[in-house]
């Protein structure tokens, strides 16, 4: 009876798991056909999609960018920020958003690139007017990648933070204080509401992504973390400033007009 049940459940398991890798293998399907048609609508070979490293080259082309920025593509860390510039000059170059680019075709590839490859659409290419809004030509490529890097690694690093604070809780192995953790994590959600505040054009968002800094860096300090952490929270505030300062004009809550 007890084989009888294992058995069951064993042939539950391969059901379930056999169509998981099926709607796997249809998303892959889906994105490589959808591919197919935004290469061709951008005016080049639709088969150049499924080739290992020239569709990277054809896809920064589309994007208006040098073919040698392949070589960035290799560099660990670098290529996720690049991947997410690029994919925001495609969708531009489409006449999206770039939020269209960063957030939807670099994570939810498989539901932006079929909408992207849609007859709606048609390429409009690199420089063209009308190409973007007024307030993300304003914004800018790098701020708006910062923003978008930031609303995407902040939530997925406080996901991880607490599968790792409730692991610790049922090992009995804390390795770090648990207030301090948990503070860390409310900081970090303070910095995902400051990116979409900046996004918005509101001043408040800049002060609390400061004030959110400097509290890390202290938390870092008193859980011991080494000091390059520490430095690493303060340069990304001094980062966002680079970036923000040209525009502080423009950061009323309203945006450019």
């Amino acid at each position: 009876m007890e084989t009888a049940s294992f058995g069951l459940a064993d042939s539950i398991l391969m059901f379930f798991t056999s169509i998981f890798w099926l709607l796997v293998w249809l998303l892959v399907i889906l994105i490589y056909v959808s591919l197919w048609r935004i290469y061709k609508k951008a005016g080049k070979p639709g088969w150049g999609s499924i080739i290992p490293f020239y569709n990277v080259i054809l896809w920064l082309e589309i994007a208006g960018k040098p073919a040698w920025w392949l070589i960035l593509f290799f560099i660990p860390g670098v290529n996720i920020v690049l991947a997410i510039i690029v994919n925001i000059r495609v969708a531009e170059n489409f006449g999206k958003s770039a939020a269209f680019g960063g957030l939807g075709l670099s994570f939810l590839g498989f539901i932006f690139c079929p909408l992207l490859a849609s007859s709606e659409v048609k390429y409009v290419g690199p420089g063209k007017a009308g190409s973007i809004s007024v307030k993300e030509e304003k914004r800018g490529l790098f701020l708006t990648t910062f923003l978008i890097y930031l609303m995407i690694s902040i939530p997925v690093s406080i996901f991880s933070s607490l599968i790792a604070t409730f692991s610790e809780q049922l090992t009995h192995a804390l390795v770090y204080p648990r207030a301090t953790e948990w503070i860390s994590i409310i900081i970090r959600l303070i910095y995902v509401v400051s990116a979409i505040a900046i996004w918005k054009w509101h001043k408040w968002g800049v002060y609390a992504f400061g004030a959110g800094s400097l509290m890390l860096a202290v938390i870092n300090l008193i859980a011991g973390f080494p000091i390059v952490s520490v430095v690493f929270v303060l340069l990304n505030f001094v980062i966002l400033l680079l970036f923000v300062l040209p525009r502080w004009r423009l950061m009323d809550g309203k945006g450019p007009v």
